[in-house]
């Protein structure tokens, strides 16, 4: 699973085209206003699948694209503001990230620049934040399992 880049998000745009072409099964997420949870959606294609959503970030057409079940999902890439080396992040504060990888046991790999990482969040972090597993960056992986 992918995301839209927001902001100053690291765009994941070339690795899910890259993947589309590979035939492999790409994933992006959408926010249901009503439920103010994330759903996932497969997607085909990166030019004719999307809309723009909520909060100003480009979504899967749900009409056009199909639903997939989060637990089918195997690998998420999750975009933040500033992660830890533990696996702490910190989003935009709403916590859709959070509530929807609640339930998951996927690889979660959170995708950062490098100067978007410090060394501890912990007095920032709740009980109901979710830690990543690894966090990427420009400078290569750290591997929040082995703190």
């Amino acid at each position: 699973m992918f995301y839209n880049s927001k902001h100053k998000e690291v765009n994941l745009g070339l690795a899910a085209n890259y993947s589309i072409n590979n035939s492999d099964v790409v994933i992006f997420p959408c926010v249901n206003n009503q439920s103010k949870m994330i759903e996932s959606y497969m997607i085909n294609s990166l030019k004719e699948d999307f809309v723009q959503g909520s909060f100003g970030i480009i979504e899967p057409i749900n009409e056009k694209c199909k639903k997939i079940n989060p637990r089918d999902i195997d690998l998420i890439f999750i975009p933040g503001i500033v992660f830890d080396l533990h696996g702490n992040r910190i989003g935009y504060g709403k916590g859709f990230y959070d509530k929807f990888l609640k339930s998951l046991d996927c690889l979660k790999v959170g995708v950062a620049y490098q100067s978007q990482i410090v060394d501890n969040l912990n007095f920032l972090i709740s009980d109901f934040d979710i830690k990543m597993d690894y966090i990427i960056t420009e400078k290569g992986m750290v591997n929040c399992k082995n703190e």
